[in-house]
């Protein structure tokens, strides 16, 4: 098979997700650091662009959950 015809899983290529008892604290410390430079950074578009980096893989990182 080509790549063309390769079909592609994505359970098949990722890890186990990280126990609940230290994702979501992780998750809320990484929330929080966000939340800091998100506010001291000056221009609009880079305070979405930090968003929604942090918004992409904090979802991805809680797949069990959403």
């Amino acid at each position: 098979m080509g790549i063309g015809n390769a079909v592609f899983i994505a359970d098949a290529y990722a890890g186990p997700p990280l126990p609940d008892w230290f994702l979501l604290p992780a998750t809320g410390i990484f929330a929080l650091l966000s939340i800091y430079f998100i506010m001291n950074t000056r221009g609009r578009a880079a305070r979405f662009l930090m968003f929604a980096f942090w918004l992409r893989y904090t979802l991805s990182s809680l797949q069990a959950f959403t």
